[in-house]
């Protein structure tokens, strides 16, 4: 496909392909799931999947502005990779600028910032 020899590294030729690895293909779904759940595009039953902080403070904070969620405290790996702990960890990481933009753009926009690591 690329012509490129048996022991050279494949992240520059993911970058050169546009292809993501699984793991920032894992990452994309994610904050598509997030971006869908802050803009409530997902069925009535993700209404209380996730909790703002705005529920859990009375009063303003740093990650109440950022538009962020609650982070649940995870004991376990399995509570670590579970998307109520990732999701939230997730949202928190992105910039306010993505996290405002219409669903077209943000899958473009997320795309592009996770191939530009590569």
């Amino acid at each position: 496909m690329t012509f490129s020899s048996s022991d050279e590294h494949s992240t520059p030729l993911f970058g050169l392909l546009a292809i993501m690895k699984l793991f920032d293909l894992v990452t994309f779904h994610i904050a598509l799931f997030m971006h869908k759940f802050h803009n409530k595009l997902l069925p009535s039953n993700f209404d209380s999947f996730f909790d703002s902080v705005l529920s859990i403070h009375n009063y303003n904070t740093r990650s109440a502005a950022n538009q962020s969620y609650y982070l649940p405290r995870a004991r376990t790996n399995y509570g670590i990779f579970n998307i109520r702990f990732q999701g939230p960890k997730l949202w928190k990481s992105l910039g306010k600028d993505i996290k405002s933009i219409p669903f077209s753009k943000f899958k473009t926009k997320l795309k592009t910032k996770l191939l530009c690591q590569y």
